[in-house]
């Protein structure tokens, strides 16, 4: 088990480093990202979703995109919370055992939907912080 919560700790790293990115060049809030990859989700897996469960993932994404437009600071304790939170570990793993299944029979849409879920579960641990500012970004590359 140690093993497994430096692997997740190491890949919520990962995704807070590409989404800071993607947020100081797009501004794009996390709950767009989570509605985005969830509609992906729905239509490259094979099962049809029912109302539920798209009620309920416009639900999530709605409210991180509210707290993160209010606040920063409260959408920081938000994803503390969640990463925190011991159902995001078992579905994560639950995830990742049904990925092993789908490369096992083959079953490629199965595996990239899972894929999805997965990424929604990361993106959710994301902490922000203030924009950079563009001028500063345009530095940067100039730089380079």
């Amino acid at each position: 088990m140690k093993y497994l919560g430096k692997l997740d700790r190491r890949i919520i790293e990962m995704m807070q480093e590409a989404y800071l990115w993607l947020w100081d060049r797009s501004g794009v809030y996390v709950g767009t990202l989570i509605f985005m990859i969830q509609i992906s989700h729905v239509l490259i897996s094979k099962k049809p979703p029912s109302l539920i469960s798209i009620g309920a993932m416009s639900i999530w994404a709605i409210q991180y995109y509210y707290v993160q437009g209010s606040s920063l600071r409260q959408f920081n304790e938000v994803t503390r919370t969640w990463t925190s939170f011991s159902f995001r570990k078992f579905m994560a793993l639950s995830w990742a055992v049904f990925i092993v299944s789908d490369i096992a029979i083959l079953d490629v849409r199965e595996f990239l939907s899972d894929i999805l879920l997965i990424v929604t579960m990361y993106i959710a641990c994301v902490q922000v912080r203030d924009r950079e500012p563009p001028e500063k970004l345009e530095f940067a590359r100039q730089q380079t």
